[in-house]
């Protein structure tokens, strides 16, 4: 059995898989390490994934553990040129704003009046 394998090593749950394909349509599968070896010795295994026949395609892992995605055009014709990335993680603390021009930052920075206040006691700049 051909494939192209890429070994992500230890991700945590939540983070997201993203597998961007040129070329051919082509079978994914995200396995963590004890599926990928029953896959690669032709036996039963789980994963998420399948015929992907748009790019990029996003997979959320669903547990922490060491994960494997595999690449095959089994039962395909063509070819297909594969890359394989895991996404940055946002932290909680981390918000939209610090990616908002300032402009914008300080637009929201400008508190609505709670409902006991009169509006004309906002100021604006």
């Amino acid at each position: 059995m051909n494939f192209s394998m890429f070994d992500l090593g230890q991700l945590s749950q939540g983070q997201i898989v993203e597998v961007k394909l040129t070329g051919s349509p082509a079978n994914v599968r995200l396995m963590d390490s004890a599926n990928f070896n029953n896959y690669r010795t032709g036996r039963q295994h789980r994963y998420i994934g399948g015929l992907i026949k748009q790019s990029p395609y996003r997979i959320e892992v669903p547990k922490s553990a060491h994960w494997i995605v595999t690449i095959d055009m089994n039962g395909l014709r063509g070819s297909v040129n594969t890359t394989v990335n895991v996404l940055p993680v946002v932290l909680p603390n981390e918000t939209k704003a610090a990616h908002e021009p300032k402009a914008v930052q300080e637009l929201k920075a400008v508190r609505e009046p709670a409902a006991s206040e009169p509006k004309a006691a906002i100021e604006s700049k």
